[in-house]
């Protein structure tokens, strides 16, 4: 969502270290509006969604006019190949079913964490044991919860009272409690409160755990996935804001600029022009 969020246009590169936004450039325009059917902040999100889990893909056409559109593809539904010159190209699965070849410069391509050079890792499958643990946690929890028949306030009396004064006592007590009255205890009874034990409690601990080994894995810091540790301040968030950029968000930065002068510049026009988001709005 950030980095969907983040504005990014085209610039030239002007004889005096300046720069001038190229609003009419085809490649700007695709950026802001990658196809009819959605927005630029929806496509970016989107690619940078699949990318996280090794490639995000879009299929480019150039229209009318030097017009370029931008259509979505789930990854799922591509994968690469070389034909007998050892050139790159991709297999597009169709809606009818069927394979269609693409060239090189016909695909956008963003890749994640990369060791090929051709495919992003993907991080599901490295992330497997962590996540699930997690799933694993979480069922575990349900069923405990759901499980779990420990009196909630366990009522002593001190000598041995048959079933009926038994059952009679709990009626009155739980009548009086549920109808926020005031419970009167008579014959020396004594209202024990219990709760759940440390062990059980560390249930909620390891959980949360879980949450600071997917920060880990996305090189995320804990306090944007909703896990705020005790002691923390505005101004340690804020330079944790800072450092979200400069570790996590740069990266993809890069990796957006880099992939839109490979794939959708012109070979003639990468030293002119170049792409870049604004951090500062």
């Amino acid at each position: 969502e950030d980095m969907g969020a983040l504005p990014i246009a085209l610039y030239e590169k002007l004889r005096d270290d300046s720069r001038r936004e190229v609003a009419d450039h085809p490649v700007n325009e695709a950026l802001h509006f990658p196809n009819p059917e959605m927005t630029g902040t929806e496509f970016r999100e989107a690619i940078t969604a699949h990318a996280c889990f090794g490639d995000g893909y879009a299929q480019i056409v150039r229209g009318r006019f030097g017009r370029i559109f931008l259509w979505l593809l789930m990854p799922y539904d591509v994968r690469t190949d070389r034909d007998q010159n050892e050139e790159l190209f991709y297999w597009v699965r169709q809606r009818n079913g069927q394979e269609k070849a693409f060239p090189k410069e016909e695909i956008f391509h963003l890749k994640g964490f990369t060791l090929t050079g051709i495919h992003g890792v993907n991080l599901l499958q490295i992330a497997k044991d962590i996540i699930g643990l997690s799933l694993d946690q979480t069922e575990y929890a349900k069923a405990f919860f759901n499980r779990d028949h420990t009196p909630g306030i366990p009522l002593v009396h001190p000598q041995g009272i048959g079933p009926e004064a038994t059952q009679a006592i709990k009626e009155a007590y739980v009548r009086d409690v549920q109808s926020h009255g005031v419970a009167a205890l008579a014959e020396d009874i004594k209202v024990i409160k219990t709760g759940q034990s440390n062990v059980e409690s560390q249930l909620t601990e390891q959980r949360a755990e879980q949450v600071l080994e997917v920060a880990r894995l996305l090189r995320m810091p804990p306090h944007k996935l909703g896990y705020l540790r005790e002691g923390a301040s505005y101004a340690s968030i804020e330079q944790r804001n800072i450092e979200y950029y400069t570790e996590t968000l740069h990266p993809w930065v890069k990796r957006w600029k880099d992939a839109i002068s490979l794939r959708l510049l012109q070979p003639g026009e990468r030293r002119r022009y170049y792409a870049e988001h604004s951090i500062e709005e």
